[in-house]
């Protein structure tokens, strides 16, 4: 019996000297993006996708489309205005605001 037990406290003493060995992830490397510099192309108001017209009626419905354009990554832009201001608006093709640019102001909105 006290043969068994010293085993016993030995076994014990033995299992909690044995370290535990934590495997830590590699650290995270940066990511670099490399965004294409989107180009836009002149094309006729009516060649607009009817989802970006409705979205533009919707959204813009006070301003006037001056000149619409569609980029290399298949998104639009539309040109508007409503008296002295001057917008930029652009669209995915699903007709979804991304921003706008405001040509007096300068500034770039978008969305939250």
């Amino acid at each position: 019996m006290k043969k068994r037990m010293v085993m016993s406290i030995g076994l014990l003493l033995m299992g909690l000297g044995i370290t535990t060995t934590v495997i830590a992830a590699a650290p995270e490397q940066p990511m670099v993006v490399m965004q294409e510099e989107v180009t836009f192309k002149e094309i006729q108001k009516e060649e607009l996708p009817e989802t970006v017209t409705a979205a533009i009626q919707d959204a813009y419905a006070d301003y006037t489309l001056s000149k619409a354009y569609v980029g290399s990554d298949s998104s639009y832009k539309v040109e508007l205005t409503q008296g002295d201001e001057n917008i930029a608006v652009f669209f995915n093709a699903n007709g979804e605001f991304l921003k706008v640019e405001r040509a007096d102001k300068g500034g770039t909105e978008e969305p939250q």
